[in-house]
């Protein structure tokens, strides 16, 4: 179907070129979402959004491990954003998106955000004390039912080393 006076295919009324919408009878163009890096920013406020959800729900379905290695200043804060969306069981916020249509079930998960900016570096012990650490914190902060088995206490974490569970059961060899 074709907007009279357009060149646009819409879809429900949505364009499908995602940056030009119809005004009372004009047509303007949507805002560039420039430093913008939250999905829901974007899509709740009327931004330009190229619907990259089929690539994310091929991501989530066919594959074991990713390597993200995209150059600076190329969306991998906003791919990211747009997967923790996706399991923040917001299945509403995706609606006019390839994924909204296809079977992924938009489930609520746990998500955690770690920002490595944070996590010291100096030596590897100071490293991986440092991210069991954050990790520790983001699990507890999030009120998450999570141990995690650790060879050392980290530093600045008191009692938080043991077995890997997650609500109970016990995922060591899972």
């Amino acid at each position: 179907m074709k907007n009279k006076g357009s060149k646009f295919p819409s879809r429900g009324g949505v364009p499908r070129s995602g940056g030009v919408v119809r005004l009372g009878g004009e047509f303007s163009m949507k805002k560039l979402p420039l430093g913008i890096q939250s999905f829901k920013d974007i899509k709740n406020g009327g931004y330009v959004y190229a619907d990259k959800t089929q690539f994310v729900y091929n991501l989530l379905n066919q594959a074991k491990y990713y390597f993200l290695s995209r150059p600076r200043r190329f969306g991998k804060s906003l791919l990211l954003d747009t997967i923790a969306e996706a399991f923040s069981g917001d299945k509403a916020l995706f609606e006019g998106l390839y994924i909204y249509d296809t079977d992924f079930g938009f489930e609520k998960h746990p998500i955690l955000r770690l920002d490595m900016s944070n996590i010291s570096n100096e030596t590897p012990k100071a490293f991986k004390d440092s991210l069991s650490g954050e990790l520790l914190k983001r699990i507890r902060s999030e009120g998450l039912d999570i141990d995690i088995l650790c060879d050392h206490e980290p530093s600045g974490v008191r009692g938080g080393c043991g077995n890997i569970s997650i609500g109970g059961q016990d995922r060591r060899n899972a």
